[in-house]
């Protein structure tokens, strides 16, 4: 392999000599501000029981918080007491029964200065527990057909197929590039589905439980991977269900929901003090994320009012962590430009067309069983109504035709 690798530009069109071993510097797209998720007093009120006897229920009672770019924090809490919620409304999916301020602090790379603004939803990007992949296409033609729906139409494939593939390699998939979706593990999975969300590359990114129903050693790989993202200034922010002491350790920031309250803002190392600083010290050799949970769950008393008057304090959370830099350099500005315009609904409503002729021919359900199907009943119904066209003694037999022909076709 040679020393430099010709990229085409996507604005002139005139490919441009780099370094190969800078290609992931270049492609992989920092954003020049770093974007810190703010909310004050979010209150959260629901409806339960029947129609006839509806009753309102507070599930968050004025929560606040700051989550900081460079980050990776996790919204933890036991059951039911709205970890999810939270989640939703900062990302806007809910929006009934909710009372509150959501900002954004948005941090200028030349000059910088802190703006605070609304939340803008384009900055953000939210990731379900649930990985909803096309299960017939590889890896790479996922990621292609994102790039094609999401990037600028003007930029070359060649452009985004560089893209995709630095892409493919920073989140640990080369190894299943060319494998179909319904064939790749869970902790594969969910690490597609962050990377699809990298083409874009929002600096904020929602995870609703990223490591449900994955082994020990997958966790902390899609951790490890959620943790490099941030160090790149992406403020990636997740529900955690109950998660083991190596990998609460990585979460930088931990915000714990307790009956309806904030019970604890800050470092995950401070968790241990921030206990002890209350009377309640962890046993030795225990789990102190599950020990957190039992004492917010009420196994040792009621102590949420004093856990909520000291999680006020900032000195729990620690010192922001070294990023990489961010700066981008002049070709990096000029492609970072053109990621800004999304391409056509002509452009995408062929990118989509090439996509379902691509799954109907890998089905063989729907195409080859589809026509071996229609042509039985074809000739099944040519048996039973032959010669019905040309004699006048069976032209009730014309109606019959039309109607088992209507009935098959309108359930095929």
């Amino acid at each position: 392999m040679s020393e430099y690798e010709t990229i085409p530009m996507v604005t002139t069109g005139v490919p441009t000599l780099v370094p190969a071993r800078a290609r992931t510097q270049l492609l992989h797209l920092p954003r020049s501000k770093a974007v810190d998720v703010i909310f004050e007093d979010i209150r959260l009120t629901v409806s339960t029981g029947s129609v006839f006897n509806k009753r309102k229920k507070e599930v968050l009672k004025g929560v606040s918080g700051r989550f900081c770019s460079g980050e990776v924090t996790a919204i933890m809490g036991p059951s039911g007491v709205g970890k999810s919620s939270l989640l939703n409304i900062l990302t806007g999916f809910q929006v009934e029964g909710m009372r509150g301020k959501i900002m954004c602090s948005a941090r200028q790379r030349k000059n910088g200065e802190m703006k605070t603004e609304p939340l803008n939803k384009k900055d953000c990007c939210y990731i379900m527990q649930d990985d909803n992949l096309t299960p017939l296409l590889t890896v790479r033609e996922v990621m292609l057909t994102a790039a094609e729906l999401k990037l600028e139409q003007s930029m070359s494939r060649k452009a985004k197929f560089i893209l995709v593939e630095d892409i493919i390699e920073n989140v640990g998939l080369s190894s299943t590039i060319n494998t179909r979706c319904n064939r790749l593990s869970g902790g594969q999975r969910k690490r597609l589905s962050v990377a699809l969300e990298l083409i874009n590359n929002p600096p904020v990114m929602f995870l609703d439980e990223p490591t449900t129903g994955l082994d020990s050693m997958t966790t902390q790989q899609v951790v490890s991977l959620l943790q490099s993202l941030a160090r790149g200034g992406r403020n990636i922010i997740c529900t955690v269900h109950q998660p083991s002491a190596s990998v609460f350790e990585m979460f930088d920031h931990t915000y714990i929901i307790g009956g309806g309250y904030c019970v604890y803002q800050g470092s995950s190392a401070n968790v241990l003090p921030f206990l002890q600083s209350i009377g309640l010290p962890c046993p030795q050799y225990h789990n102190p994320a599950d020990f957190m949970l039992d004492v917010v769950s009420g196994e040792f008393g009621d102590h949420t009012q004093q856990l909520v008057d000291t999680a006020t304090n900032s000195i729990w959370r620690s010192a922001p962590p070294k990023l990489h830099d961010l700066e981008p350099n002049s070709i990096e500005r000029d492609i970072q430009t053109n990621h800004q315009s999304p391409p056509s609904e002509w452009y995408r409503f062929r990118v989509l067309l090439r996509r379902t002729f691509k799954l109907m021919f890998r089905d063989w359900t729907v195409v080859y069983l589809k026509l071996v199907v229609h042509c039985l009943v074809g000739l099944m119904i040519g048996a039973l109504f032959q010669k019905c066209g040309v004699d006048g003694n069976m032209s009730v037999s014309n109606i019959g035709y039309f109607m088992a022909s209507a009935v098959y076709l309108s359930y095929t």
